[in-house]
């Protein structure tokens, strides 16, 4: 039971920095990048963070919580984020 914990907080804790160093990176790329190379990966990024759909860590996620009895999250932005700022 105890490896499930382990498992469901570093599953969260690599979700995080993950999504922070998507959004990161964009100013990045508008900065530092020519367009034609930026303005494709931008979109795509910021389509995946904000698509609200499930990732393959969001899945990941939802296992260890099933395992251990907690209900399962729709989204990581959606649970961690924005069920904060609410």
């Amino acid at each position: 039971m105890a490896h499930y914990k382990i498992g469901l907080i570093l599953t969260s804790t690599l979700h995080g920095i993950l999504l922070f160093a998507m959004a990161a990176v964009l100013p990045h790329l508008l900065l530092h990048s020519p367009a034609w190379f930026a303005f494709p990966i931008i979109f795509m990024l910021i389509n995946f963070i904000w698509s609200g759909g499930a990732t393959p860590l969001t899945d990941l996620e939802n296992s260890f919580r099933r395992k251990l009895g907690i209900p399962r999250i729709h989204c990581f932005i959606g649970h961690y984020i924005t069920g904060i700022l609410k």
